[in-house]
């Protein structure tokens, strides 16, 4: 077999594995929706970490209207009820530590 043979063979053959329009178009329009799927669940996530955020922050602010300003509760409750609405973030926050202020 010549060079020349084989190099055209070679080349009828990547013709061959060439993807036609109609598949490329196929793979773009699969890629497209699982895409604009992707996004709609990333979307909604997002949606509901900030109505969670907005709900802990809203269970903070009744905590320390009842600790700060109506002295409804004690130091011990405070801190127990601050660890419950938001777990594993009070070493997070930007709200100091109450111990050693009294």
């Amino acid at each position: 077999m010549t060079k020349g043979k084989l190099e055209g063979l070679f080349t009828d053959e990547l013709e061959r594995l060439q993807p036609t329009p109609g598949y490329m178009r196929l793979v773009k329009d699969l890629v497209l929706r699982a895409w604009h799927e992707r996004k709609a669940v990333v979307g909604r996530d997002a949606a509901d970490a900030e109505r969670n955020a907005k709900t802990i922050q809203q269970k903070l602010d009744r905590l320390d209207e009842a600790f700060v300003y109506a002295k409804a509760i004690d130091l011990d409750t405070y801190e127990r009820a601050a660890r419950q609405a938001a777990p594993g973030a009070h070493a997070h926050t930007d709200r100091p530590t109450l111990r050693g202020t009294r």
